[in-house]
């Protein structure tokens, strides 16, 4: 399994993560109106590009389609999400089917809540799915919806599915995810708190407030003193314990047969 870093834009934040992998995810969003190159930090980056079509939503703004084309035909971006459509499944079909038409092979996204014909069709026509709008929602929700997905997802194995937002340790024990992506490594300097693998390799929040608990496997300096005072010390800290869970994720799977090249 694959875990992409939802990655600000804070050259700290990414040279942290760099220590650790390569794994970036960007949306076109925050490049739409600039010049900056996604691989300015090295060419050998692995970068997940997703079209931002959430913060359009929640802004009001809005992405020009043939740009954002034109943007990963200049960059070479091999893995990107099409351009979707918050609250329209068939507008969302539709941008990636124009995509497609213009050269650009992207990951259609399908939706919590949306006809499952669209996610059939999408089995049927890509070699790489993405699943969304997940964020914020149940434990329940999130069950039921994955159930049915791979209820579906499974006559057509090994085609690869990204999870967006879903770095839930449970859900990547059930579900057989090529990729998913994470924004919560960053909860250190936020939210003075720390994501961290415990004794029995489950990843746990502790506060700053709170003795960090201590796992063997986990071979990082772990310092209380630093734990309750440094923000990035804690986020460093949580992006090794989100590469340490990557790392497992993908034995438990491989164990399972699941291997994915």
């Amino acid at each position: 399994m694959k875990l992409y870093f939802a990655a600000s834009h804070s050259t700290k934040d990414i040279t942290t993560i760099l220590k650790y992998t390569n794994r970036l995810l960007f949306t076109y969003f925050d490049f739409q109106n600039t010049d900056s190159n996604p691989y300015k930090y090295g060419n050998d980056l692995d970068i997940f590009m997703d079209s931002g079509a959430f913060s359009v939503w929640k802004s009001g703004a809005s992405i020009n389609i043939d740009s954002y084309i034109e943007f990963l035909k200049r960059y070479q971006i091999k893995t990107a999400a099409s351009l979707d459509v918050v609250g329209d499944a068939q507008g969302t079909l539709n941008n990636w089917d124009y995509m497609t038409s213009k050269g650009v092979i992207t990951i259609p996204t399908y939706h919590v809540g949306e006809p499952f014909s669209f996610l059939d069709y999408y089995l049927k026509n890509a070699d790489y799915i993405a699943l969304g709008g997940m964020v914020g929602k149940s434990q329940v929700i999130l069950e039921d919806f994955l159930n049915k997905c791979f209820s579906l997802i499974k006559s057509y194995f090994p085609v690869k599915i990204h999870g967006f937002g879903c770095f839930n340790f449970k859900l990547l024990m059930a579900y057989p995810f090529y990729s998913v992506d994470a924004t919560t490594w960053n909860v250190g300097r936020k939210y003075g708190e720390c994501n961290i693998m415990d004794s029995n390799f489950n990843l746990v929040r502790r506060s700053s407030s709170r003795k960090i608990v201590h796992h063997s496997d986990f071979k990082i300096d772990r310092d209380f003193v630093k734990f309750t005072t440094d923000g990035n010390y804690r986020t460093e800290v949580s992006i090794k314990a989100y590469c340490e869970t990557e790392k497992l994720v993908t034995e438990i799977w491989s164990k399972r047969g699941i291997v994915w090249a």
